[in-house]
């Protein structure tokens, strides 16, 4: 914890969530209205792809990320500037960040794009095998009733204003059947009928480390959420694999008020 308080609360000005409980296990850290959920490991996570920030002042995270260098050096931690084309535009200014366990970040200012706080994660971009994109789009279509971007070797899910799970082809792709608890966290309208939807076609995840559990409607409903892992295709073999925690929007945590102090910009919470 001592390494991630460095990287993420002065290097990139975020805030662990006060509301939650303090322990050497969890950290939740805020990002404007979304969080990262960071679990002691023995075994580091990291995303292959990279996190899309938006952040209200670019250059007060340059000044910040310049203070932790030395902190983190027996770590993977380096961050450059850089321009040039991004899923915002052509030409477009931004830091590149790699965290101390190899996770990738591209962090952009507030005026790429129209973000509610100006704060948050814009996108999540993992990288799949070549020739999945297409069976992954329709999975998300088939199974949480999601509004899609295809292109060729990449699809663009819409899980928020301005928010994307991204999917992109790569030879970089590595097996994810060894990060099963590795996961992400979607909300969805139509709880009922997109858990109905799953459990038919039987891609439902119960076998995880967490205490919710989805075996029947009613234990989803208790949790208000369900997991889903297995990604396949219309002959049913898995042709990507990333746990998704599936949430209603009665969970008590969707639209909780989050707190945020991002250096000299202040303090505001999201309501």
């Amino acid at each position: 914890q001592p390494i991630a308080s460095v990287f993420f609360c002065q290097g990139l000005r975020l805030t662990r969530d006060p509301y939650r409980r303090f322990s050497d296990h969890t950290m939740w850290i805020n990002v404007g209205y979304q969080q990262f959920h960071l679990v002691t490991s023995a075994t580091p996570q990291h995303v292959t792809g990279e996190v899309g920030l938006i952040v209200p002042d670019l250059k007060a995270l340059e000044e910040s990320l310049g203070t932790v260098g030395d902190k983190l050096a027996e770590t993977q931690f380096t961050w450059s500037k850089g321009k040039g084309d991004t899923y915002f535009g052509k030409d477009q200014a931004f830091l590149e960040v790699t965290g101390p366990w190899g996770t990738h970040f591209k962090i952009y200012d507030k005026s790429v794009i129209a973000f509610r706080g100006n704060l948050g994660i814009a996108y999540l971009e993992v990288y799949c095998s070549q020739g999945t994109a297409s069976h992954i789009s329709t999975y998300f279509k088939k199974h949480l009733g999601a509004d899609c971007i295809d292109n060729p070797g990449l699809v663009a899910v819409s899980v928020g204003p301005n928010q994307k799970l991204i999917f992109k082809e790569s030879d970089k792709c590595e097996a994810y059947t060894k990060l099963n608890d590795w996961h992400a966290c979607v909300y969805v309208a139509q709880f009922e009928t997109y858990y109905n939807i799953c459990n038919k076609a039987n891609v439902l995840c119960h076998d995880h480390i967490f205490r919710d559990s989805c075996k029947t409607y009613e234990e989803a409903y208790k949790y208000q959420q369900f997991r889903i892992r297995d990604f396949v295709n219309e002959k049913g073999d898995i042709v990507f694999r990333l746990q998704l925690e599936v949430r209603s929007m009665y969970h008590g945590s969707f639209m909780r008020p989050l707190v945020n102090r991002f250096g000299n910009v202040g303090i505001f919470c999201n309501q």
